[in-house]
């Protein structure tokens, strides 16, 4: 029996049993089912209980089983004659058994699971980086290709178009490289060169022009430059000499459409005789001639139906809320709308500005000058021979039957030979290509600065007393920025027009412009209000709101700006001067909606670069605000 309990005993080696208190009897029945292991199962004696024997190598003594642990049914034998009292005897339920063997396989499944889904997850790891380096390496290798290989091959391929004189398809090459490496300026370099080569269409021209604007490729733009002045001076010398860059109404042409009559009507509100009508109704006759046809007019019986209406006034009370070429024989005024030119109002005086009435002859000068303005002429010529010259009054003293001149008419052909920014009715775009791109026209100078300034000199060393010319003088110094020198001279002959408020009126205001470019504020503001003695117009309340700023009259200027923000918002200074009022004062989704405004209604102010840069940077401002 002894050598039987042993082999019991060695069988069950690898376990430890824990020691109970006999008295804790509550605490042992929580102690899990999972401590007991199932291999504590011994052969069985007859009356089916386990035997247990201590360990050979332990001399402690086993302490009894707890009663029931787990599904174990447990009992003393006090009465077996095989093993002593403290020895406790355990049942294994079968159930119990194979649910703890089924346990014991769940969790063995469930490490492996576990161990697996690691491995994979390492695995997939390790793939993802692989890929994505690859992918790197070939958007790298495509990148490179693009922008290294690709742009130098297409460049070969136009040059090679061009040799052929294929040059739309050198064209086609010269603008895929340039779209794979934008900052490369030997792509916009060679489209400059392929479109110098093709015919002179709308888009071209506009292409080109954008070129010349690039001011960070020199090669480029200086090409474009050298090309589009070429251009304007092969139209000059088919045209003839002209005075189309001072044409402009704020850097926007707008003319009538020539598919139809222009319609006009006089209203006669000074009680003069007929012959002051019939002057009129000759002086559109006169411009139609000029135009060698191609305007026709048509005079109407109601003011509804007319394109142009023409007053008659004894006095015209200048209305600074009126876009318009403030002069005192007369006043024009463009009603736009949505960019469309709805009509044109003149209003014509019927005496000099001392109160002596108009001859018939200086009538008509009056006359045909304002009528010019409606016609799209909305500067002035600098020439003193020509009807749109600025002075008026002076010429209709000293030649009052002065009457076109030749710059006149190529003035007023060339006009209508540019797209218009405004017009009363659409121009059929496929007319386009006959036409000039206005900004070709009036950037590039036909006449050198230069040859300018030699024939004014010239002109005042015949005549010392020519006062067209010593103004022209002034205001040529003011633009090289020779401002004092600019200020000499019309100081000195200011004195000299004191009958002759229109060339006060510009030697004041042309005064005060180079005292503000000289930061000399103070003098700026006495020098506007003498001016506004004389006469108002755009320019001197531009001038004065920006004058106000710079006096930190901030709430002043920025009012004023506002008022002719919303009366021209096709103004470029206008707008910038506005939009930069609001960036300072943190206002800067109202700079963003000055800026929208003036591209919805001026959409080639997005050519300007300061337009262009306040845009990009409000976009970006107020979308992070967003």
């Amino acid at each position: 029996m002894e050598d039987k309990d042993e082999n019991q005993i060695n069988n069950q080696d690898d376990f430890e049993f824990e020691k109970y208190p006999e008295d804790d009897e509550k605490n042992i029945s929580n102690i899990e089912s999972s401590q007991i292991s199932d291999d504590i199962l011994l052969d069985q004696d007859d009356d089916g209980f386990e035997k247990y024997k201590e360990d050979d190598n332990d001399s402690s003594t086993l302490v009894p089983v707890p009663p029931f642990v787990g599904g174990l049914e447990v009992e003393n034998m006090e009465n077996s004659n095989n093993q002593p009292d403290e020895f406790p005897v355990i049942k294994m339920d079968p159930k119990e058994k194979a649910r703890r063997a089924e346990i014991r396989a769940r969790i063995k499944e469930e490490k492996r699971r576990k161990r697996e889904e690691k491995e994979k997850k390492r695995r997939n790891m390790v793939i993802t980086v692989v890929v994505f380096g690859i992918l790197l390496f070939i958007m790298w290798l495509v990148y490179f290709t693009l922008t290294d290989v690709m742009p130098e091959q297409l460049i070969n391929q136009g040059k090679k178009y061009l040799e052929v004189h294929e040059y739309k398809k050198a064209m086609n090459m010269f603008k895929l490289a340039g779209d794979a490496k934008p900052y490369d300026e030997d792509p916009i370099y060679y489209q400059a060169v392929a479109l110098s080569k093709m015919p002179l269409t709308y888009e071209n021209q506009k292409a080109l022009y954008e070129i010349s604007q690039l001011e960070d490729f020199d090669k480029a733009s200086k090409y474009a430059d050298a090309v589009l002045t070429n251009i304007r001076k092969q139209i000059d010398k088919k045209i003839g000499s002209n005075y189309v860059d001072n044409v402009l109404y704020d850097d926007i042409v707008f003319r009538w459409n020539t598919d139809k009559p222009i319609n006009y009507f006089i209203s006669n509100n000074s009680n003069v005789t007929r012959e002051y009508m019939d002057t009129i109704r000759s002086a559109f006759s006169l411009w139609s001639t000029a135009s060698n046809g191609e305007l026709i007019f048509r005079e109407t019986m109601t003011s509804s139906d007319a394109d142009i209406i023409v007053s008659l006034l004894n006095n015209i009370v200048m209305n600074s809320n009126r876009v318009s070429d403030i002069n005192k024989s007369g006043n024009v005024t463009p009603i736009i709308n949505n960019n469309v030119l709805e009509k044109v109002e003149v209003d014509l005086k019927t005496n000099y500005t001392n109160g002596r009435p108009y001859e018939l002859g200086g009538f008509r000068m009056v006359a045909q000058h304002e009528i010019g303005h409606a016609l799209g002429i909305w500067g002035h010529s600098s020439n003193p021979n020509d009807i749109m010259y600025y002075a008026g009054d002076y010429i209709n003293e000293v030649n009052p039957n002065k009457s076109f001149s030749k710059r006149d008419i190529n003035t007023l052909n060339l006009l209508y030979k540019m797209v218009p920014d405004i017009i009363n009715t659409p121009i059929d775009p496929k007319e386009y290509d006959n036409l000039f791109y206005h900004y070709i026209i009036t950037t590039f100078p036909g006449e050198d600065f230069e040859l300018e300034m030699q024939r004014l000199l010239a002109s005042l060393r015949d005549d010392t007393r020519n006062i067209p010319a010593w103004v022209d003088l002034a205001i040529n110094y003011g633009i090289k920025k020779q401002y004092k020198r600019s200020n000499t001279i019309l100081k000195s002959i200011l004195p000299l027009t004191r009958n002759y408020s229109q060339f006060q009126f510009v030697i004041l205001y042309n005064m005060a412009a180079n005292y503000y470019k000289m930061k000399d504020y103070r003098t700026t503001e006495k020098l506007l209000q003498m001016t506004k003695m004389y006469g108002e117009d755009l320019d001197v309340h531009i001038l004065e709101a920006f004058n106000d700023l710079k006096l930190d009259r901030i709430e002043l200027g920025r009012g004023k700006l506002e008022v002719l923000n919303n009366k021209y918002p096709e103004h470029i200074e206008i707008a910038l001067k506005l939009a930069q009022v609001y960036y300072f004062e943190n206002e800067k989704l109202k700079a963003k909606e000055v800026i929208e405004k003036l591209l919805k209604v001026n959409p080639d102010a997005i050519r300007d670069r300061r337009v262009q840069k306040y845009r990009k940077y409000l976009m970006k401002y107020t979308a992070k605000e967003k």
